[in-house]
């Protein structure tokens, strides 16, 4: 879905409770004013909270300090978990108990997969939920999943995903070391807040390969503002259900941000640049074709737009979600695997198991 949400859903949607101030739940905010301007929009603010105000004052948002204080204000059309990982669950729960039609649920969907499991029931009853891995609606990561379902470099062999940036770009109006990224009682850490990528090689290659079978890992927790006990590096090594290898490297601690995803095939591979937009094939004779070469200013605005307008078919019956509960629950089965891999000094183990030390 995309363009602007219509005429019949504007008025339809008349009140939004967002949990959380932080940068996602004022991203949402945001988009939210942008495409309904007359509903009210109420954030859901702890009251010891250091998030600036501007955002909420700018978008006109009703500031309430629980999302007890946000349901009494009446029928809620739309509701937003955009608060620490712990408290996914909880505030998810509240929204389906209150009769909420929908639900958008910001990654990760909790902070292992044991802790997630009570979503499947919740995503079984009424409440419609959305899982906000929002790559899915950006311009390149679609693109990407186009071309391999067109078989563009043919049967993949091996994969790539690389993301990293210093913690200290991430949210400059906030010290890092009191943001839900760098505390571990917040649900920080790299495989957490940087978990997008493992939800991408998931929608890329999934279908096809099936799910990530085996992790190994190795995590390092130095090198970048935090409480000093969450991930700030991590590197994996995955195998798929069929055998297909490959890896993804996480940091938050390389100065210069960089951001590319490559899938090798057996008619060569393709190699984008999640930062400018740029999609290459390069061929088994070393030339490369520039498949898509464009700015990607705007790109992650796009996404959200998108997200948002996804988030709003869904509550209508219109769309089914395009990132589910399910989705967000493999996710965290790979992040407890790679946790238990280092662990046990980097012996690759299955994805699948659930121990209780995730």
């Amino acid at each position: 879905m995309t363009g602007t949400v219509d005429d019949a859903v504007d008025r339809a949607v008349g009140r939004v409770v967002i949990v959380g101030s932080g940068s996602a739940g004022r991203r949402h905010l945001t988009t939210l004013r942008r495409l309904l301007p007359d509903a009210e929009l109420v954030m859901v603010r702890r009251p010891d909270s250091t998030t600036p105000l501007d955002v909420p004052t700018e978008q006109g948002a009703v500031l309430v300090e629980s999302l007890a204080d946000g349901l009494a204000r009446g029928p809620v059309d739309l509701g937003v978990v955009a608060s620490p990982a712990p408290f996914h669950v909880g505030h998810t729960a509240a929204f389906v108990d209150a009769g909420v039609p929908a639900v958008l649920l910001e990654k990760p969907v909790a902070t292992s997969a044991a802790a997630a499991e009570p979503l499947v029931g919740l995503a079984a009853r009424d409440t419609r939920i959305v899982v906000g891995y929002h790559l899915r609606w950006s311009d390149t990561a679609p693109t990407m999943r186009t071309l391999l379902a067109d078989d563009a470099v043919g049967r993949v062999t091996s994969f790539g995903f690389h993301s990293a940036q210093h913690l200290s770009g991430w949210r400059p109006w906030a010290r890092t070391e009191h943001t839900v990224s760098g505390r571990a009682d917040l649900g920080g850490g790299i495989l957490l807040e940087i978990s997008h990528e493992l939800d991408g090689l998931r929608w890329l290659l999934a279908d096809h390969h099936g799910e990530v079978d085996m992790v190994a890992a190795g995590l390092g927790f130095g090198g970048a503002p935090t409480d000093g006990t969450v991930d700030t590096v991590a590197d994996l090594g995955l195998t798929l259900a069929d055998g297909t290898t490959g890896t993804v490297h996480l940091d938050m601690v390389t100065p210069v941000h960089d951001r590319r995803w490559w899938v090798v095939g057996e008619l060569g591979e393709l190699h984008a640049d999640l930062l400018t937009g740029r999609i290459e094939r390069r061929a088994p004779d070393g030339s490369i074709e520039v498949l898509v070469d464009r700015a990607a200013d705007g790109e992650r605005d796009r996404a959200e737009l998108r997200l948002i307008e996804h988030t709003l078919a869904v509550r209508t019956g219109t769309a089914a979600p395009g990132c589910t509960v399910e989705d967000g629950l493999q996710v965290l089965r790979i992040v407890d695997a790679a946790r238990r891999s280092h662990e046990d000094g980097g012996t690759a183990v299955p994805a699948g198991a659930v121990d209780g030390r995730g």
